[in-house]
């Protein structure tokens, strides 16, 4: 259960780049935590807003993931949509939108 919200609390800096419960101190950041003071972006979907939301619970039997069909609820919210979890191990990850920057490359 504690893995649902270090899921929630990694899913929120991958999307965000910062932490759910950024503040000055260890004790304002648990202060904010116990508060239930989160603040989501703009830019974040609905969908990842609700999910980080459910894995942020403070209590752990209400986290996506806890109840007693383990997993299966998670993998059914609506932000994972589109991922085909019987063969995501099948899966290849996409190439870098980007391209590298060479520009500053010299050949020796």
């Amino acid at each position: 259960r504690n893995d649902l919200w270090a899921l929630g609390c990694t899913l929120f800096q991958m999307l965000s780049g910062s932490s759910p419960f950024k503040d000055a101190s260890e004790w304002l950041i648990f202060q904010r935590i116990i508060a239930r003071d989160l603040r989501f972006p703009e830019f974040f979907s609905d969908e990842a807003r609700d999910l980080i939301d459910k894995l942020l619970d403070v209590d752990p039997t209400k986290r996506p993931g806890a109840g007693p069909d383990g997993y299966a609820s998670l993998k059914k919210h609506p932000f994972f949509r589109g991922i085909d979890w019987k063969n995501i191990r099948k899966t290849r990850a996409p190439k870098p939108a980007v391209e590298a920057n060479v520009c500053y490359l010299m050949s020796v």
